[in-house]
């Protein structure tokens, strides 16, 4: 199971009231490194518009974030659509077609479960030789309080490009875009509040 997310920040704290699209692919996990019995998504990687975010988070947290141009959600009707692309070259295009709107109970047991432990890895590569001078996992709990809600129909279309087109992360495209895809599951689409807990932000053993 592959979840893929995408998010419209806006009125950002730590931006001043800024805003930053990201796209982020993630899987359900439990963390075996330790008796804590830790569960939440292990990211594969995160694409945003913006360097702010992206430094903080890859540096100090050791999420796997890089750089892409992502348009703002637009729609046609309850057609909802996006996509991330690199110098003019979109290889993701993400489509949700909007059904019915979740009821008070739906969102309240939402919010009940609002808390996820995102993993990653934080590596820093050694200076003029081979190998890393930081390499350890990482725990990055975030929460998100819902607002309002709409289940859906969602997909996403890969175009894979060349080297040329994308020299540093033609081979992340090629290899996200060759996932099998069994079937879609469930989609949604979100309003609420996020909040990252950098506070509680670790490296794991």
């Amino acid at each position: 199971l592959v979840n893929v997310q995408f998010a419209n920040s806006r009125e950002v704290d730590w931006m001043s009231g800024g805003e930053y699209r990201l796209v982020q692919l993630s899987a359900p996990v439990k963390y075996m490194g330790n008796s804590e019995g830790l569960v939440g998504e292990y990211v594969f990687i995160i694409w945003e518009n913006k360097a702010c975010p992206i430094l903080g988070g890859r540096e100090e947290d050791g999420m796997p974030k890089i750089f892409a141009d992502i348009a703002m959600e637009r729609h046609t009707g309850d057609h909802w659509f996006t996509s991330a692309s690199y110098e003019c070259n979109t290889f993701l295009k993400l489509d949700l077609d909007r059904k019915a709107e979740l009821g008070a109970n739906e969102i309240d047991e939402m919010n009940r479960n609002g808390k996820v432990n995102y993993f990653g890895w934080r590596v820093l590569p050694n200076l003029g030789k081979g190998g890393s001078a930081i390499s350890h996992a990482t725990l990055y709990p975030q929460e998100m309080t819902v607002s309002r809600a709409w289940a859906g129909e969602g997909s996403c279309t890969w175009t894979k490009l060349s080297p040329e087109l994308h020299p540093l992360q033609s081979g992340y495209i090629a290899t996200l875009a060759d996932l099998p895809v069994r079937r879609y599951t469930m989609a949604f689409m979100l309003k609420g509040v996020a909040r990252l807990n950098v506070g509680d932000s670790r490296t794991l053993p």
